[in-house]
């Protein structure tokens, strides 16, 4: 395979046709490299197919394109291959083959690489790991002494020094955790030049930095969000959009969501696979955060001792997807596939129940899974090998999951008994499920218990008919509660 020191124009003018948001210039641009043997724009190619800007989103293809880079004898693909077994990305998530590749492509990244030129070795090691690969490594590195083997702020930091390409800087800034008033002045400079990103987070770091007297400067940032509309991560907008702009409600912030949807399904192009499953997809946010099954305190102790604390305490703040397959005869057989992206694990099962055409179909994916921090993706796979993917990613998570702080309860004979687990617990309102107040407790500290009568509970779940109440900790999401 031919390989050059020197990138080729197919990769120069590809990077900055991505830059500036034209991405399907850009998928052609690299198309017609990887076409000509040139595995530097095969890379990216494949960067593109995971995140469906300008080509579909398409993880197999992403997979397929670092085993004939892994095939070629080309290093790039330690870089590509980390993040695929990483994620499941096209196989199987791996722990050790994941670390076994990232190793290498960490190893071998360090210095100049052979026939590999130095633009895509400092981008692949700035941006080539995945968000969810990056988290899991800062995670390790934040709780547990870790030091990654690759640290994107400085590798982007070399790469902005070194390259010419239009986003250098902007992805050395992205990894800065902060807004200078040197990069305003840039993002300011690269706006009018167009940029893609670059409107909405200087809209952001402008409205962050207003003043209450200072109005045109707030509908100035304002309107740079609103009007933000060409950026690699498209998620990342219209989440920006929905916190930001203040009319962002009814009809608007439905379509806003509904978009948000459609690219969490395929990626900014909105273009389906080639293997898609027909589906349409909606997903609606649950009403409450977690599930308490109130035990005695012995029976409490106990089954926490014996690891069973999905006994006493369930989270369920993941939202139900709706899905509506629209083809034409009825799908038995399906698989249930959950990754949790950059935790090396995953969760595959059958899928119960029968995908009727045009018939919705409500998936909880609470009896599968938990929110980790990380993004989560929810596949399903009919037997002829076409498949449906949804990536739930963590910006939409963090927005959309109702949070409530921990506590734990118990039971007496004469008592429901509280003790909160977090100190930033001021209050707590006991409710029914139509939401009338039963009691409230108020001025809880982290750690002491406080009783709430349990006869008064009970005769409120008589009066309104229903095995269960609710318990809500200051302006949180309420948790639902059953008496065992």
């Amino acid at each position: 395979m031919k390989t050059t020191t020197t990138p080729t124009p197919y990769f120069l003018d590809g990077i900055n046709a991505g830059a500036y948001g034209r991405f399907n210039e850009a998928a052609r641009l690299l198309t017609q490299g990887h076409e000509k043997g040139d595995a530097e724009c095969t890379a990216l190619l494949a960067y593109l197919y995971h995140d469906g800007n300008g080509v579909a989103r398409d993880y197999n293809e992403f997979y397929r394109l670092a085993k004939l880079l892994e095939e070629r004898h080309c290093p790039l693909s330690n870089c590509l291959l980390a993040c695929a077994y990483s994620d499941g990305l096209g196989c199987e998530v791996n722990k050790e083959l994941s670390e076994q590749y990232y190793a290498s492509w960490a190893k071998e990244s360090a210095a100049p690489i052979p026939g590999i030129s130095e633009e895509c070795r400092l981008r692949l090691r700035s941006s080539g790991l995945t968000s969810a690969l990056e988290q899991s490594h800062e995670y390790m590195s934040q709780n547990s002494g870790y030091t990654p083997l690759i640290q994107p702020k400085l590798a982007a930091e070399e790469y902005a020094q070194y390259s010419s390409a239009a986003d250098a800087w902007f992805i050395a800034m992205s990894c800065a955790h902060e807004c200078t008033p040197e990069h305003l002045q840039k993002l300011e400079e690269a706006y009018r030049n167009g940029m893609s990103g670059a409107g909405v987070i200087l809209g952001v770091a402008q409205l962050r930095d207003c003043k209450e007297n200072e109005e045109d400067k707030l509908q100035n940032a304002l309107s740079l969000i609103d009007n933000a509309d060409n950026d690699n991560n498209e998620l990342c907008i219209l989440l920006s959009k929905m916190q930001f702009l203040p009319d962002a409600e009814g009809e608007k912030l439905q379509e806003l969501y509904a978009r948000a949807v459609r690219t969490m399904q395929y990626g900014p192009s909105g273009i389906p696979r080639a293997d898609e499953l027909p589906c349409t997809v909606s997903i609606i946010p649950n009403s409450f955060a977690n599930v308490y099954y109130i035990r005695d305190l012995d029976t409490t102790k106990k089954l926490i001792n014996e690891d069973r604390s999905e006994e006493i305490f369930l989270p369920v703040s993941l939202p139900i997807i709706d899905v509506t397959y629209t083809g034409e005869k009825p799908l038995t057989d399906c698989t249930l596939r959950i990754v949790y992206e950059g935790q090396l694990k995953e969760y595959t099962t059958p899928l119960k129940g029968v995908l009727e055409p045009n018939v919705p179909f409500e998936l909880d994916i609470n009896h599968y899974a938990v929110e980790t921090g990380n993004d989560i993706r929810v596949e399903i796979h009919a037997a002829d090998g076409r498949y449906l993917s949804v990536r739930l990613e963590k910006g939409f998570l963090d927005e959309f999951c109702p949070k409530s702080p921990r506590f734990q309860l118990f039971s007496t004979d004469s008592a429901i008994v509280v003790v909160p687990r977090e100190p930033r617990i001021n209050s707590l309102q006991f409710m029914t499920t139509e939401n009338q107040k039963i009691a409230e407790i108020c001025q809880l500290k982290d750690g002491e218990s406080v009783a709430v009568d349990l006869w008064h509970i009970k005769q409120a779940m008589v009066d309104s008919r229903t095995d269960c109440f609710l318990v809500q900790a200051d302006d949180g999401t309420p948790c639902i509660c059953h008496l065992k």
